[in-house]
């Protein structure tokens, strides 16, 4: 998919999340890395799409890792 992509060259990015196991590798029910996917999307967004920071989804995200280690614990 990632050639038949229109978007210029220098805006793409290619990424392999060997970890992530599943086809819906941003899942966090069915995903074994999904933070790494957030967080690439994330790192993405900010330094290629230059989309600005929020305060706010980063307490957002942080709240998603704390309840994702709590479900992690109950396993």
């Amino acid at each position: 998919m990632y050639n038949q992509l229109g978007t210029p060259e220098g805006l793409k990015k290619e990424q392999a999340f060997p970890k992530s196991g599943d086809h819906v590798i941003a899942s966090a029910i069915t995903s074994d890395d999904w933070q790494g996917v957030l967080f690439a999307t994330i790192d993405f967004l900010e330094k290629v799409a230059k989309v600005p920071p929020k305060v706010e989804y980063q307490n957002q995200i942080d709240e998603l890792i704390q309840a994702k280690g709590v479900m992690d614990g109950n396993r």
